[in-house]
């Protein structure tokens, strides 16, 4: 990946983690899982382990992949919810990326889908 490609999803996951200060981590995953950039706010302590970490994002990947057939008769993928007791996670796919954002477990859905939102245009901004 070029510089200029990694510096703008960098700042992509920057701006989506100044939008609320329940969104604890940001990153872009390639489609083999691999995180290819990432940002966790400040003063928030990871819940995952490394080892954890690279298996949880190579099934998200997996898991988008796996969407893919289904969108000829579902649509295109908007988002996944995962819900679990200490954090929320919604995952957006891309046809080159899947971005992995991670709430504070009192984040409701409304404030979610709307940063959901406003990261899918950021990250198809910088796309196009």
């Amino acid at each position: 990946m070029q510089n200029t490609n990694l510096a703008r999803l960098k700042d992509i996951c920057i701006k989506i983690l100044e939008q609320d200060p329940k969104v604890r981590y940001v990153g872009i995953i390639s489609p083999y899982g691999k995180t290819v950039t990432g940002k966790i706010r400040q003063g928030i302590k990871p819940l995952f382990k490394t080892e954890e970490a690279m298996n949880e994002f190579f099934l998200t990947a997996v898991r988008a992949m796996l969407r893919k057939p289904f969108e000829d008769s579902l649509g295109k993928h908007i988002l996944t919810l995962t819900m679990h007791e200490d954090v929320n996670i919604i995952e957006l796919s891309t046809n080159k990326h899947v971005l992995y954002i991670t709430f504070e477990k009192d984040a409701n859905f409304d404030e979610m889908r709307a940063i959901a939102e406003k990261a899918r245009a950021l990250l198809d901004a910088s796309l196009s």
